[in-house]
């Protein structure tokens, strides 16, 4: 579990990193996408970042579901409903605030994925990986050790699905599939150069 945590981290890591404010035009209109918070990094050795949260959104409107995260629908998406739940417990946090901080300490990257069917076990199977792993912990400061939600505090990750997941062959063909397609999409949008690689 722990070493396809790594694989999938380091194979995400080939991907641009966005915060707000972004363009939207540079990004698909369907996807998986996977939030970062500053601060946060994976326990594999080194600084690189750690996902904290994975979903999908499959009705054309992904950039609007991203963004949403930035502004005052912040409360209809699972992750900043979530965060500024357990940040409220603590402190009085105005509306205002809470965005700042979320655009300041956000970032995200994407996968291109167009069917329903296989973004919601991609993403399954991704978050569980993630989820799962023995040395991504979170930080000490991590907004998410203030959740009343036990897995998220244990897990380090916003939305935990249930059970245990591994990556079989079949989701390891599957996530380099979505992988490959989402670096054609970039080198159409002239984001990546062909020749990055993981």
């Amino acid at each position: 579990m722990s070493d396809a945590c790594m694989v999938v981290h380091k194979k995400l890591d080939t991907l641009p990193m966005f915060k707000f404010p972004f363009n939207k035009k540079l990004l698909p209109i369907n996807g998986i996408y996977f939030f970062y918070e500053s601060g946060e990094h994976w326990g594999h050795g080194g600084s690189m970042q750690r996902v904290v949260h994975v979903d999908s959104h499959i009705d054309g409107r992904l950039a609007e579901e991203i963004e949403s995260h930035f502004g005052k629908d912040f409360g209809s998406v699972h992750l900043t409903k979530s965060m500024h739940k357990a940040l409220s417990s603590k402190r009085e946090l105005s509306e205002k605030k809470f965005i700042g901080m979320m655009k300041e300490h956000l970032s995200f990257r994407f996968l291109v994925i167009d069917k329903k069917p296989q973004s919601s076990d991609t993403v399954e199977y991704l978050a569980g990986v993630l989820s799962n792993c023995l040395y991504c912990i979170p930080s000490r400061d991590w907004a998410g050790n203030l959740s009343k939600v036990k897995k998220v505090r244990e897990s380090g990750m916003w939305k935990v699905p249930e059970g245990k997941h591994t990556m079989t062959k079949r989701d390891e063909i599957a996530f380099d599939k979505a992988l490959e397609d989402t670096y054609k999409w970039l080198e159409k949008k002239g984001i990546l150069a062909p020749v990055l690689r993981y």
